[in-house]
């Protein structure tokens, strides 16, 4: 990655004037979307497979730190697809990975 993210699952409020909707192609968008599906695997000793962003945006929380919000689809050991949201801290200046994900599954 190219740099550091604080990865936290939570609710949000995007109908506020502070979130600016973002196109989902963005690899790197793709890329930190990826690395909460990673690290609820890991935190949560799940296997849910990535099965892509459907809609994303982002707010500037600081100079340094920008947040973004994914709403994501992954696949469980079922093959089922469920929706969940990640909301991804990303600090713009770091020099280290800080993950942490408290995870709440949406459907």
């Amino acid at each position: 990655m190219r740099r550091s993210s604080f990865v936290k699952v939570k609710g949000c409020d995007c109908s506020s004037n502070n979130w600016t909707q973002i196109p989902i192609e963005d690899p790197y968008l793709q890329e930190i979307s990826k690395l909460a599906v990673k690290i609820h695997n890991s935190s949560a000793q799940d296997n849910l497979e990535y099965d892509g962003i459907y809609e994303s945006w982002y707010k500037k929380l600081n100079d340094n730190t920008l947040e973004y919000r994914f709403l994501l689809k992954g696949i469980n050991y079922l093959g089922r697809v469920k929706n969940y949201e990640a909301i991804v801290h990303d600090d713009i200046g770091a020099t280290q990975k800080n993950t942490k994900l408290q995870y709440n599954l949406s459907t």
